[in-house]
């Protein structure tokens, strides 16, 4: 090369490469639009551009032509990143709608609040409280009803012996005999006693078979009271006169109680004291016998030699009162109880 040859002037329109850059930028923002609340990091250069860097030897032509290529590739590039980030945001809010804050899953403030224990009652006042639901008695002056509202029966005379010995007006099963004695004793003597005993026998069998794992004492009152209810049961069939004299407590001149022995004329009856009537009905009647009172006379049969005879002789007079029957009495329930399926 001759030294004396000077180079080729620069050609004066072409812009050099720090001025490129800024012109690049500005015609990004005017695409963008101002910065929002959460900018995203400005794209590198190598992300913006996409062909090299424009050769200063190049002419104007050719830089207007790239500079346009690179801005709407740029805003393309950008536009997409923008409803990328505007759909991840709105899932993301719409997932952590739909979901429980974690303080709200593992706070134990949250939780469902537990039930106050309440007092628990006492097992005098249990046994009062089931003895007057099951036998109708109450030996407390202010209350003569039970549970449910039913009207119950006063017994005067252990009432007073509770009264006179400082203890409470409740009724305890070690003086349930005494009260089943009294109340037998006031129940009307043309009504069979056996009603009142059959029934209160199955009062206290539903609640023993309601009740599911009971506290010992609990159980020990109830199994006492149905085995008490039973020989009673048996009482009034064999030996009825034995509830025909009534306690009468009365007051003498100096204001003592005394106590009077009196009978109500409760001798043995052929209607009242007998199963037949009992069996005839049925186990599913309400005043009959039912499957668990023939249960309960099958364990006692050892300790209770009164308890066989009562059911043979019972089904010895049905069977003499069926053979006197015809077709147009009421045989079926004679042939039921003679001849079980």
């Amino acid at each position: 090369m001759d030294p004396n040859e000077q180079p080729p002037p620069a050609t004066p329109d072409a812009p050099n490469e720090q001025t490129m850059e800024q012109i690049r930028r500005r015609r990004l923002e005017r695409l963008t639009g101002p910065p929002s609340s959460s900018p995203s990091p400005a794209p590198s250069r190598s992300e913006v551009t996409k062909s090299p860097v424009a050769d200063p030897g190049l002419s104007s032509n050719n830089f207007g032509k790239n500079s346009s290529e690179d801005v709407e590739a740029a805003a393309a590039s950008v536009e997409i990143r923008r409803k990328t980030d505007s759909s991840s945001a709105a899932s993301g809010s719409l997932d952590a709608s739909r979901k429980r804050p974690a303080t709200q899953v593992d706070s134990p403030s949250v939780a469902q609040p537990r039930k106050q224990p309440t007092s628990q009652e006492s097992i005098e006042d249990y046994t009062n409280r089931v003895l007057i639901d099951m036998f109708h008695l109450s030996v407390n002056p202010g209350r003569l009803v039970d549970s449910r509202g039913a009207d119950v029966t006063f017994l005067p005379t252990l009432s007073h012996d509770l009264e006179s010995e400082g203890a409470p007006l409740r009724l305890p099963v070690d003086r349930l005999e005494e009260a089943l004695f009294e109340a037998a004793t006031a129940y009307p003597p043309e009504e069979p006693l056996f009603n009142y005993f059959l029934q209160c026998w199955k009062r206290v069998n539903r609640t023993i078979k309601v009740l599911r794992k009971p506290a010992p004492q609990k159980e020990e009152v109830l199994k006492e009271a149905r085995r008490l209810c039973f020989s009673n049961c048996i009482f009034s069939l064999t030996m009825p006169e034995l509830f025909g004299y009534a306690l009468v407590p009365i007051s003498d001149r100096r204001g003592c109680l005394l106590t009077i022995v009196t009978s109500k004329s409760r001798e043995p009856n052929a209607q009242h004291d007998t199963l037949v009537p009992y069996l005839l009905r049925g186990v599913e009647h309400s005043n009959g016998l039912c499957m668990d009172f023939f249960g309960e006379a099958v364990t006692r049969l050892e300790e209770d030699e009164t308890i066989a005879p009562l059911f043979t002789k019972a089904m010895a007079d049905i069977s003499a009162t069926l053979s006197t029957l015809n077709m147009n009495d009421n045989y079926k329930p004679y042939l039921d109880v003679s001849s079980p399926e």
